[in-house]
């Protein structure tokens, strides 16, 4: 925790808290509320539980006090991290390791010191799966935690489905694997087929891009005028191939799970290399634990996410990796050797 400390003070001293146009507009939309005008709430419904956080402070005359309580809620996290851990039949070491890793891990704590929805969501949806993993499950809590998620950021949804799933079958003793799954992929399914909110994003997916900001072919989406992001992905095949776009679909996918970015500084991106660090643990506790239905519902949450950058984008800034990465962190370290249980000095 005092390492947490330092890394977040050397954050501060680097950029200080961020409060630029990104944060504007959490911020404006909780002013808006204050003021009697909750047009910015409607604007920004899927971000609305973070726009609500951020009004008590904002009638305060302190934004920056949001931040010390993001602080708050990522340190309740780290503890339920660890509680996920042991929950999921891990080593005391292990759960120590992933306590540590989310506390100290640059890409998920450069948030912590920013007014945008990463910090919140990343915290709040580690207190909901800590949450789902209880012996008895208080369903009023669990609800609640479901609401917050769904309205944190538009991937809430692939968080609380799976989860969600998963819950409801363990505590009605049915088989859960089929239904997360099923659940799953209904969920894909109307993302690929409802109509999307913000149809700007369409043209995004035409135009061929694999992180945001950088299309492949720019000005090809001007003209497109269907709603859903399956006719885009259709569209995008026509006019370049299947080839074109499998290839792009892996770029993507590239590009989230890689941190780093080539435009980046040599230290941001030496900060951001200790993720790929996460991964091959990951796979291996998915291999291992795999009849664990648990283990499951986060394969799917964290399936889902990187399915929705293969039909979309990459962000420029790697954020749409932050909030996947407390679930790689648990698989990670379920993943470790639990060397140290047998060296336990007795009571």
């Amino acid at each position: 925790m005092a390492a947490h400390a330092l890394l977040l003070l050397s954050i501060w001293w680097q950029h200080g808290v961020l409060m630029d146009k990104e944060a504007l507009k959490y911020t404006g939309s909780a002013e808006q509320i204050l003021q009697g005008d909750f047009s910015g709430l409607v604007h920004y419904r899927l971000y609305s539980a973070f726009v609500l956080f951020l009004v008590p402070f904002l009638a305060l005359g302190s934004p920056g006090a949001a931040v010390a309580a993001q602080v708050a809620l990522g340190l309740a996290a780290a503890f339920a991290l660890r509680r996920i851990v042991l929950a999921l039949n891990g080593s005391t070491w292990q759960a120590d390791i992933a306590f540590a890793a989310f506390l100290l891990l640059y890409p998920i704590q450069t948030w912590t010191l920013a007014l945008y929805s990463e910090s919140f969501f990343v915290s709040i949806s580690v207190l909901f799966l800590a949450e789902a993993l209880r012996p008895k499950i208080f369903w009023w809590r669990f609800i609640a935690l479901a609401i917050v998620v769904l309205f944190a950021r538009p991937v809430g949804v692939f968080f609380v489905a799976p989860l969600l799933a998963w819950a409801v079958s363990a505590q009605l003793g049915l088989k859960s694997g089929p239904l997360i799954w099923a659940v799953g992929f209904g969920v894909l399914l109307c993302v690929l087929f409802l109509p999307v909110l913000d149809p700007v994003l369409l043209g995004v997916v035409v135009e061929g891009h694999a992180i945001g900001g950088f299309p492949k072919y720019p000005g090809a989406g001007e003209s497109f005028g269907r709603f859903s992001l399956a006719s885009a992905e259709l569209q995008l095949i026509a006019d370049h191939g299947l080839g074109a776009w499998c290839v792009l679909v892996f770029k993507r996918i590239g590009w989230l799970l890689f941190a780093g970015r080539p435009y980046f500084s040599v230290l941001h991106n030496a900060l951001m290399a200790p993720v790929a660090l996460i991964y091959p643990f990951a796979m291996a506790a998915l291999y291992r634990r795999w009849r664990n239905p648990a283990i499951q519902a986060m394969a799917t949450m964290l399936l889902l996410n990187i399915a929705i950058v293969a039909f979309t984008f990459a962000e420029w800034n790697g954020r749409f990796l932050v909030p996947m990465l407390p679930v790689l962190i648990v698989l990670a370290a379920l993943g470790l050797p639990a060397r140290l249980r047998n060296m336990e000095v007795p009571h």
